[in-house]
């Protein structure tokens, strides 16, 4: 029997003297081990009153008196359940005490009421917001700090009392709570020598007794755990909110020991808002991804680590469209590389499937032009295009010859109509980025794009590329990242191409030529070898992550041939040299550095692309010397590029709360009018070429540094620059009307900037005073407050 079967007039604390043990329930939850206790109420053991029946009621029979006899029982002789011989929570058995008034019985009831456990985290609970009670839980997750998601029951943390202190149900429920912890002290020094050596405490149903003066002892004991622990508390509260100060000194405790050595994640959720724009500097962006519930990181040196390290109001006014809002969230889950063929099928079957799915020779070959004069002169992933082309005509000679005799079909385990299958494999792969490159609206393109993608992979499976990888199995992987990429699935290109780098280096295309090695040969790993740190450094400048290229001598053996002229660096060479630029200032970044020591080393990569900018060829420099549309779109190409790594360049300047500088004005100058450059950049390409629109290298850069110079209030200072971002968002609204018929292939992203950049450009008259980065964020101005009017309105 515990407490709560426990008389009314036992609860009261003047008949409480009178017994020497206390009755504790030892089925009760997990108490808080610095609860605040109040002073004990002891219950009297109510063992002697199941040996005598209440009056009226025949004595249970505890065993039969003859046990020689065996003796029949009845129903007349059931024993009286257990619940007859006690009271009722307190109260006596109805028939006993018949008189209680509704009012009692309510009030005891209200007492009794268990105290309501707090199910939501302390942040949830703090925000008034609903908690899905997991750990962390999503909304920790979603605004980046689950390591403040803690729950009060599951930490020792000290819930609300149910009643007011001094009533019954207060007392009892604190000494359940002290009866939980009864095993976690040795109270064997408070017993007598007898008691040591005799027999452990009694046990009567639920209950176990232990003697008083035990119990006073752990009450006490808790009472001066739960003030070391309040006490320090309150100095941790002041270790962390001035140890930034250089007035106030350490504090160190009775040992001699820093407590800033063990407070951590303490310090974290304690410090003001320049330390939490720190912590996020370092840790990056977490986010989930709204299709597959995954998490996603992002580096703090991002564009949108950036926009949301100017205060955490904008960290919770994006939330998790962080992702989608500036185009690195994959838009779509399917799988990319999905068998065409059935598992059960053979080899030759398979091959069968691949030459069914071959276009006519007309189609193949609108495809293939497509991708050579768009997507071939951005992205110079294939070694040889001439060569590739050559080869092409080859196979729509053979193809025709095949079809043309009755029984043979030109395919065996090893070739399609004379050419491997890792050739095959590249084709397809050209073909899809083709059909991306072709200026005609409808989603049959993209179905036929994503076919190709398959097949392309298919042809990939049946070389069995893990194992035997070539330099066309290469070639392959990287054109079909830019395809996904162009898809808006950076991310699943992002994980492609750490798989394209491993078989690379199987290959050795990470080191330099073995001699005997042909030239032309050589010349192809140089080429490959430098397509693979290209897309390596557009994504992962983007992503913000480290490069997988951790060992690469390529560098010291200078870019391939065709990079450069007599007359300078070509595109190609201009973006090897760029390129180059921007992994070296991924990899620096990933040390951490003070800010101004930061900007000086940077400003020597500021240097070294103005450099690469003066030895380049005369029509990079200036459109006036363009003479054909190649050189016009290598031009607006060039210049979108080398003017957004110069913004990464200059990215520390415009950082909230850097030190003010000669250095740090110049850079911001810089900055800013390398973020308008390169949205002017798209513009002039993709007037050039409708491929701009699919492009989500040249999409992603433009865009973002349009969202960063509308966060940074530059619209409403410069005219000119909200012109330009007017421009864009005319440029967007025209890629949206040619495809009225098929809205669905205009990714989220575009929609969202567009709806974004409407706002941008409606702000107030040249003249107005915006609010700049380098002084406070606190004003209705602030970048952030900007950022919410843009964003919902």
């Amino acid at each position: 029997m515990d407490a709560n079967d426990a008389s009314p007039e036992f609860l009261n604390p003047q008949h409480s003297h009178a017994h020497n043990n206390a009755t504790i329930s030892s089925q009760t939850p997990n108490s808080t081990f610095f609860s605040p206790l109040g002073s004990p109420s002891v219950t009297q053991n109510f063992s002697a009153s199941l040996r005598e029946p209440p009056s009226g009621t025949a004595p249970p029979h505890h065993g039969d008196q003859h046990p020689g006899r065996k003796r029949k029982r009845s129903i007349t002789d059931t024993k009286p359940p257990l619940e007859s011989l006690s009271t009722h929570h307190g109260f006596p058995a109805p028939h006993d005490s018949p008189t209680h008034s509704n009012t009692e019985l309510d009030s005891y009831i209200k007492s009794k009421r268990k105290p309501r456990e707090k199910k939501a985290c302390r942040v949830c609970r703090r925000r008034k917001v609903g908690c899905d009670q997991h750990q962390p839980c999503q909304n920790c997750i979603d605004r980046r700090y689950p390591e403040l998601c803690v729950y009060e029951n599951a930490t020792g943390e000290p819930g609300p009392p149910s009643v007011a202190d001094g009533t019954q149900g207060f007392h009892h429920d604190h000494h359940l709570q002290g009866a939980s912890l009864v095993h976690q002290f040795d109270s064997a020094p408070s017993l007598s020598p007898r008691q040591a050596h005799s027999s452990p405490p009694p046990y009567v149903g639920d209950t176990v007794t232990l003697p008083r003066e035990s119990f006073d002892r752990l009450v006490s004991t808790l009472e001066t755990l739960r003030r070391t622990y309040n006490d320090l508390t309150a100095d941790m509260k002041k270790l962390t909110s001035g140890v930034s100060s250089s007035a106030n000194p350490p504090h160190y405790m009775e040992n001699g020991q820093n407590p800033s050595a063990f407070l951590q994640p303490v310090a974290r959720v304690s410090q003001k808002d320049d330390d939490e724009n720190h912590m996020h500097g370092n840790a990056g962006i977490h986010t989930r991804n709204k299709v597959t519930g995954q998490t996603i990181h992002i580096g703090s040196n991002s564009v949108p680590a950036l926009v949301m390290s100017y205060s955490p109001h904008l960290e919770e006014l994006l939330g998790t469209s962080i992702l989608p809002a500036f185009g690195l969230e994959n838009e779509s889950a399917t799988y990319p590389f999905v068998g065409l063929s059935d598992l059960k099928q053979g080899r030759i079957a398979k091959i069968l499937d691949l030459c069914r799915a071959l276009p006519s020779e007309q189609e193949c070959n609108r495809f293939f032009m497509a991708y050579r004069d768009s997507a071939y002169i951005l992205y110079p992933a294939m070694t040889n295009v001439a060569r590739f082309n050559e080869d092409l005509r080859q196979f729509s000679r053979a193809r025709a010859a095949a079809q043309a005799m009755p029984g043979y079909n030109g395919v065996n385990e090893q070739t399609i109509y004379g050419h491997s299958l890792s050739w095959m494999g590249l084709l397809f792969a050209a073909m899809a980025s083709g059909c991306q490159c072709i200026k005609q609206p409808g989603k049959e393109l993209d179905l036929t794009s994503q076919v190709f993608v398959c097949c392309s992979f298919e042809c990939l499976r049946l070389t069995n590329f893990f194992s035997n990888p070539s330099l066309d199995n290469i070639q392959t992987l990287l054109i079909l990242g830019n395809v996904i990429s162009n898809s808006m699935n950076a991310g699943v290109a992002w994980s492609l191409l750490g798989l394209t780098i491993r078989l690379a280096m199987v290959l050795g295309l990470h080191k330099e030529s073995c001699e005997g090695t042909p030239a032309t040969v050589k010349e192809d790993r140089i080429k490959v070898a430098w397509a693979i740190l290209w897309q390596d450094s557009l994504l992962s400048i983007t992503f913000d992550r480290n490069s997988a290229l951790t060992s690469l001598d390529l560098f010291s053996h200078g870019i391939p041939p065709e990079g450069e002229s007599p007359n300078g660096y070509t595109y190609a060479g201009c973006m090897y040299k760029v390129c180059k630029v921007g992994l070296d200032i991924v990899r620096e970044r990933a040390v951490s550095q003070d800010p101004l020591e930061s900007l000086q080393r940077m400003s020597v990569h500021e240097a070294e692309l103005r450099k690469i900018m003066a030895r380049s060829e005369l029509y990079l420099k200036s459109l006036a010397h363009c003479r054909t549309p190649l050189e016009q779109l290598q031009h607006w190409a060039m210049y979108l590029h080398i003017s957004y790594i110069m913004s990464e360049v200059c990215r520390e300047a415009i950082k909230p709360r850097i030190p003010t500088s000669d250095l740090t004005i110049r850079m911001r100058t810089t900055c800013i009018e390398s973020l308008a450059n390169t949205v002017k950049a798209f513009l002039g390409l993709y007037q050039i070429t409708a491929f701009a629109s699919r492009s989500w290298a040249a999409l992603s850069r433009a865009l973002s540094s349009a969202f960063v110079l509308g966060i940074l209030g530059e619209a409403a200072r410069d005219e000119s620059i909200r012109l330009l971002l007017s421009d864009l968002l005319g440029c967007l609204h025209d890629i949206m009307q040619r495809n009225t018929d098929d809205i669905d292939e205009i990714s989220a992203p575009i929609k969202r900037w567009a709806t974004s950049l409407a706002k941008l450009t409606s702000t107030s008259p040249v003249g107005t005073t915006g609010m700049s980065p380098l002084l406070e964020l606190d004003s209705d101005d602030s970048p952030y407050a900007r950022a919410e009017e843009i964003i919902w309105g």
